[in-house]
């Protein structure tokens, strides 16, 4: 199973750089581990982290606890290709992962954003325009205010 998920990352290498800096954000097509459907428009007025990944990447597992620590300052929505199974809720549980994570089952997400490899991270600020793609974790604390607080009451999913 790992050799499938790298002949699809390899074969997305392909894919031209992404110029969405400084635009509005691509809605969401995925859903969340309960089925419903996330929406970026649930988050305006608030910075969305969005972290696309897969449970199979170790730099995506490495980078858990860092993540972890930016939930408190920021929304996160980590998006996988994975079906929204007994599996990969017991991997979230089991992994402390107390933001969303949706299910992009058709990869129509992941296409919009022009998502070449895991992880990749996409900030977008609260009017919903994208302020960094592609970015590294260190990159999204620098444009974060250093008072910055997010409560996942903010945010509807």
């Amino acid at each position: 199973m790992r050799w499938l998920a790298a002949l699809a990352l390899a074969a997305c290498a392909g894919r031209a750089p992404a110029t969405l800096r400084g635009t509005p954000a691509p809605e969401l097509a995925a859903i969340d581990l309960a089925g419903h459907p996330v929406r970026l428009a649930a988050y305006r007025g608030h910075p969305v982290v969005l972290d696309f990944w897969d449970s199979t990447c170790e730099p995506c597992l490495r980078a858990l606890p860092a993540l972890a620590a930016l939930a408190d300052r920021v929304a996160i929505v980590s998006i996988t290709s994975e079906p929204p199974s007994a599996a990969l809720r017991a991997f979230v549980t089991a992994h402390a992962m107390r933001w969303v994570v949706a299910s992009d089952r058709a990869d129509a997400t992941a296409d919009a954003f022009h998502i070449a490899a895991y992880p990749t991270y996409v900030l977008v600020d609260p009017a919903g325009t994208i302020v960094c793609a592609r970015c590294t974790l260190g990159a999204i604390e620098g444009q974060l205010a250093p008072d910055q607080r997010y409560s996942r009451r903010d945010g509807q999913r």
